[in-house]
């Protein structure tokens, strides 16, 4: 190539290039493996956050063992069965359901002044104080009804008890008052001896009872022979591992209502395999993420492949899924390991165990108090991973962080370099240009002469 076909901006880019490339390439394999590594942790803790959100949810069923509850008659009841209901048929009958009090006051005309105060009571002995004075919302020193009910409802010590609304009919608004829970207990009274106002004393002294307090009553067996339980709410709770809420009477004389309570196997054992599933789906990803590879067949490593401390996790969450808890261990229920650590359940040999003792199962998996069974240290382990404020995926995000400043510091550093290379390569080429067309322009004057 001839002098003349000499371009500066080109040599210097090129010879700036080559000055800094060793450097550059270094670099660039240093940002390639950060950014691998902020992919795998993030890859690492949305399977880790999955696995104990699985965890979450079986923890919050407090049983993994199932039972079905089924009714002999719809329309009466509803129930629900744990793992400590005993299997088997029960009598009930529904004498009466809890209702709530519900109360209609007549005779509200226009306005009340803004004076004086009521009670409101509840036959268990619940109250508090309605002020007029603080119910006048709008200041025009009277009380209307809306203001009326409003200030039922807002008053700070009214806990939820009781709930007031106006029903307008036939040209007549009527404050009504209901209470918001079921027994007996609930009955509304008001006491107006602290009033001013003797129109509004009146109407509130002459309630009209839409609906009575009342307690509900279900006997365990046939009625009047068998065991008798009250209480104010519908739902009982008093056989054990049952949970019973009426919605009807029964009539006097009809047969007794059959719950039938029996072990739910499939639904024990879908329980057991959500927990096997979820631990197989993070082995899975922990295994892709810390393969060798296979060079020769040239099948590139996992992201963390060699990584000692995600080895140890991997190794410890296997450990503690064959670890007894309580006296057993989910291997003794009848999950079994393959050669890659996958687990599989075996519905036959669980339902034998469950079979012998049905509170296994449970004690395995949430422990005597919920808290320390297997469920508990798998939540531990992960959460000493996924952590938002301590974890160990939060300390190496954080070191990435603090590597990643540093590889920014050097590629502005090389730049500079780059830079400084290019302008003087840039300078010594221009010169050279010179030179040369300066040499050509003498030349063609002697060629000339």
């Amino acid at each position: 190539m001839a002098i003349s076909d000499i371009n500066p901006v080109q040599y210097a880019t090129q010879l700036a290039d080559n000055f800094t490339a060793p450097a550059q390439n270094r670099l660039s394999a240093r940002l390639q493996n950060a950014k691998a590594q902020r992919d795998a942790l993030s890859q690492l803790q949305t399977a880790l956050q999955t696995f104990k959100t699985a965890l979450s949810g079986m923890s919050s069923k407090a049983t993994a063992v199932t039972r079905t509850s089924t009714f002999n008659r719809e329309g009466i009841a509803t129930a629900t069965a744990s793992a400590k209901a005993a299997a088997g048929n029960y009598s009930l009958f529904v004498e009466k359901v809890a209702t709530n009090s519900q109360v209609a006051f007549n005779n509200l005309y226009g306005t009340s002044p803004s004076s004086g105060q009521f009670q409101v009571n509840l036959a268990g002995g619940k109250s508090f104080q309605v002020d007029l004075s603080r119910a006048d919302a709008n200041g025009d020193g009277s009380v209307s009804p809306d203001e009326l009910a409003r200030a039922i409802n807002s008053n700070p010590q009214n806990t939820s008890l009781v709930t007031a609304m106006l029903v307008s009919a036939n040209g007549k608004t009527q404050l009504v008052l209901s209470s918001n829970q079921t027994g007996a207990d609930q009955q509304i009274s008001v006491n107006t001896a602290g009033l001013t106002d003797p129109a509004l004393a009146s109407a509130l002294s002459a309630p009209t009872v839409l609906s009575a307090a009342d307690d509900a009553v279900v006997w365990l067996g046939g009625q009047t022979s068998g065991i008798r339980m009250q209480q104010g709410s519908n739902t009982f709770t008093g056989i054990t591992g049952v949970s019973l809420t009426v919605s009807q009477a029964m009539k006097a004389g009809d047969a007794p209502l059959t719950l039938s309570v029996a072990n739910d196997n499939a639904g024990t054992a879908k329980n057991v395999q959500t927990v096997v599933d979820a631990f197989n789906t993070l082995r899975t990803t922990l295994d892709k993420m810390l393969s060798p590879g296979k060079p020769a067949d040239k099948v590139a490593a996992g992201a963390l492949s060699g990584d000692s401390a995600v080895q140890g996790l991997r190794d410890k969450l296997a450990t503690l899924m064959r670890t007894a808890f309580n006296g057993q261990s989910l291997i003794s229920l009848g999950i079994s390991s393959d050669r890659t650590g996958q687990l599989s359940v075996d519905s036959t040999r669980l339902q034998k165990a469950l079979a012998k003792d049905p509170s296994v199962l449970d004690a395995t998996l949430f422990g005597p108090n919920g808290k320390s069974g297997l469920l508990q240290a798998l939540t531990s382990t992960t959460d000493s991973w996924v952590n938002f404020t301590n974890g160990n995926i939060k300390k190496r995000q954080d070191n990435l962080a603090l590597s990643q400043k540093s590889l920014d510091s050097e590629q502005i550093r090389i730049a500079t370099q780059h830079d400084q290379a290019y302008a003087r390569y840039l300078a010594q080429f221009s010169k050279l240009q010179a030179m040369q067309s300066q040499m050509s322009k003498t030349m063609d004057m002697l060629t000339n002469l």
